[in-house]
């Protein structure tokens, strides 16, 4: 059973790894797959619409520029959500929050992220 499923993932040859940083940059990786996605979404379009094949390369452009765009403020805001969420972090005791990090419940340990939230006044306002 095991050595099918590795050959069926060996197939579809070496594994890359996606990342992405908190200013909404990317590997070269998440580009190559930017780019391949306009490409099918580019192809399907003109397909569907019956344009020429002149159309395709603004086509490709297009989708580009609109899957670059949406995906840039996609990381940029889950890093920026993922950051909030541990603001009640910074005024705990070290041995309290990293208690209830580890707990198989968090809410349970009493780690309520919708709690009064902790921290600087600014983060207060944006939590909120």
């Amino acid at each position: 059973h095991h050595r099918r499923l590795s050959g069926a993932l060996a197939a579809f040859g070496p594994f890359r790894g996606l990342a992405c940083g908190q200013y909404g940059e990317a590997s070269a990786d998440v580009h190559s797959l930017l780019k391949a996605a306009a490409s099918v979404a580019a192809s399907v379009a003109c397909r569907i619409l019956g344009a020429a094949g002149t159309r395709l390369a603004r086509l490709k452009a297009l989708y580009a520029a609109n899957l670059r765009r949406a995906w840039g403020v996609t990381f940029t805001r889950e890093m920026a959500r993922h950051c909030l969420a541990r603001v009640p972090l910074i005024a705990a005791a070290l041995g309290t929050r990293l208690a209830q990090a580890f707990a198989p419940n968090p809410r349970a340990a009493g780690w309520d992220i919708e709690a009064a939230p902790v921290g600087p006044p600014g983060l207060r306002a944006l939590h909120a």
